[in-house]
């Protein structure tokens, strides 16, 4: 009896038998035994923790295929649009990411008189401008730290959607619009957590520092490392 053709339950791409993770998207593959005879609660590693390991294996095979092959020689996902960097481009891995850009803003205060208006009589007058310029001070102390606290830089979120990744760069795709990123185009590549990049990109309105939160966010190091940075000080650490 010929066995059904198995399709990737997340992004519908055909696979081959015996595979453990689509080509396309990275998820993990299962048969429907599998998910039938598959009790439900199991004792093993959490699913982060498999990604994690997984992912890091990931950037460790692309740097090897680059570093003894001269490029990239795996299997190319299917993206639905031609390479925009350059015509060998190689398409490597397709996945979810989250964008966060930092954000410093200068936010002015309302500065309230602390003397008073003279009101009435001279009687008591010294009393309401005491009074008065208490609360002014007051008032001024909480405008001020209010505006200092929204006047911080911090992270916030920029988007989110699917990033395509290639040799020559990455495409950010978050369902309304296209970013193209060469990785010439970066600055400063910074790795703070196996999924998760610091950079300093480059626009024709001025540089961002964003934050690329995504599985393949050592592979898009690695990458990037290879085409500007081979002497990045950690490179040799994170590919031991």
């Amino acid at each position: 009896m010929m066995q059904k053709p198995l399709y990737c339950t997340k992004c519908g791409t055909r696979l081959k038998e015996n595979m453990s993770f689509c080509t396309n998207c990275g998820a993990r593959v299962e048969t429907p035994q599998a998910a039938i005879a598959r009790p439900q609660s199991t004792a093993g590693p959490e699913p982060q923790a498999v990604d994690r390991e997984k992912w890091i294996t990931f950037a460790k095979d692309v740097y090897r295929d680059f570093q003894h092959n001269g490029g990239y020689t795996g299997m190319q996902v299917r993206v639905p649009f031609p390479p925009r960097f350059d015509r060998s481009e190689k398409r490597i891995t397709v996945v979810p990411y989250q964008r966060m850009v930092y954000c410093a803003t200068d936010v002015e205060y309302t500065k309230h008189y602390t003397g008073a208006v003279f009101a009435g009589s001279v009687r008591g007058t010294l009393g309401i401008m005491a009074t008065l310029g208490a609360v002014n001070l007051a008032r001024n102390y909480y405008n001020k730290r209010k505006a200092e606290r929204e006047s911080a830089a911090q992270w916030r979120s920029l988007d989110a959607g699917d990033m395509t990744v290639t040799d020559f760069g990455v495409y950010l795709n978050n369902g309304q619009a296209h970013t193209d990123n060469w990785y010439s185009g970066i600055s400063e590549a910074v790795v703070t957590g196996w999924n998760t990049l610091e950079i300093v990109a480059h626009f024709e309105s001025g540089q961002q520092r964003q934050v690329l939160i995504t599985p393949a966010a050592l592979t898009v190091f690695v990458l990037w490392c290879l085409a500007m940075y081979p002497e990045h000080y950690q490179l040799e650490d994170l590919l031991r």
